[in-house]
């Protein structure tokens, strides 16, 4: 079994569970602005946790992923409550939507699963099934967390913990280990890559985008309401960018 199986399990939630759900999908919901009557897609949409909070502001609502078993939940979800979202079993970089498609596409808990290849490749396909004018909205993890002086390296007890499959310097991508705890404890363990800031800001440019708002959300005392989520805060762990296709 894939992590990304275990992950349909692991992701099934109709609350807030893990520290991205109380710091980064509120922020990026704002980000992306007024979306009423807008086609909107969540690349890389999971068990369609975020995808369902898109559709409370308005939007036509898509929801795509490349798993199926994750995706057989938000499925199950839309069948028991439907909401009208519409969900496709494809990948982020290589969909089967039309040029000029969406008004939005966004993406949370994502990019940090690509390489420097699949990134740009991403990022391709997100201009070509985009509008013009239309906007790419991206919420990760900050590349700050993945260095040597982060709580998420340095704690025995934190929201996550990041260890280096080869460590590298800051400037360099490369692999983690991370295992990211929900509010009972219960982890989930997968892998990432650490991109520094500047290649994910001029991949975006470099792209054809114009880079319109860049955001660095810190942990708030506010946010740790777990034990298992540690005590230190007041450091940058996510980071969302908005982008408009020209």
């Amino acid at each position: 079994m894939s992590q990304y199986q275990e992950g349909g399990v692991y992701w099934d939630r109709k609350k807030a569970l893990v520290i991205g759900d109380l710091r980064q999908r509120p922020q990026l919901l704002k980000l992306m602005g007024d979306v009423k009557g807008k086609k909107v897609l969540e690349g890389g949409c999971g068990t369609g946790y975020f995808t369902r909070k898109i559709i409370d502001l308005g939007a036509e609502v898509y929801g795509c992923d490349i798993e199926a078993a994750m995706l057989r939940t938000a499925k199950e979800v839309e069948a028991q409550n439907p909401l009208g979202i519409k969900y496709d079993l494809c990948d982020i970089k290589k969909t089967t939507y039309e040029d000029s498609f969406f008004d939005v596409v966004v993406s949370v808990g994502v990019m940090f699963h690509l390489d420097r290849k699949e990134w740009k490749e991403y990022l391709k396909e997100s201009y070509r099934i985009l509008k013009p004018g239309g906007h790419l909205v991206i919420s990760m993890e900050h590349p700050f967390i993945f260095t040597k002086f982060s709580p998420t390296r340095t704690s025995k007890k934190c929201w996550a913990l990041h260890t280096p499959i080869a460590e590298e310097d800051y400037l360099h991508s490369q692999q983690f280990a991370e295992k990211y705890f929900k509010s009972d404890g219960e982890a989930y363990s997968t892998t990432l890559w650490h991109h520094p800031l500047e290649f994910t800001a001029n991949a975006i440019i470099e792209s054809g985008f114009l880079l319109e708002e860049v955001h660095e959300l810190l942990i708030e005392k506010e946010d740790l309401q777990s034990d298992f989520w540690g005590t230190e805060y007041g450091y940058p762990a996510f980071l969302q960018y908005k982008a408009r296709k020209n």
